[in-house]
């Protein structure tokens, strides 16, 4: 069952309506709602083709790329309750500690 989350005064910024889905008569366009939604969630979440496709020197044919999916099991208490992060990178990683970001 699905509810009309809207009657709760609260949405999120992806399922606003964009003015490009909207008709001059104020009739949404479902298709073009549904590709606005799609672009917004593309943006927000992107995928592996496109983080890698941004890696200086990679070619990624057009038509064909799997995507990856890494699942991490640790102990969140292994260095005493201390923020840690855990780095997965496409290709070597760089010698410079302080670029790890920008991979």
């Amino acid at each position: 069952m699905v509810r009309d989350w809207t009657t709760l005064h609260h949405t999120y910024d992806g399922l606003v309506v964009q003015p490009s889905a909207t008709k001059p008569d104020g009739i949404v366009d479902k298709a073009q709602c549904i590709a606005d939604l799609r672009a917004h969630l593309d943006n927000l979440y992107p995928s592996t083709r496109k983080i890698a496709s941004a890696v200086p020197g990679s070619r990624l044919p057009d038509h064909i790329f799997h995507d990856y999916i890494v699942n991490v099991v640790c102990d969140q208490y292994t260095l005493n309750v201390r923020a840690y992060s855990v780095l997965f990178f496409l290709g070597p990683p760089p010698d410079d500690l302080a670029a790890y970001a920008s991979h």
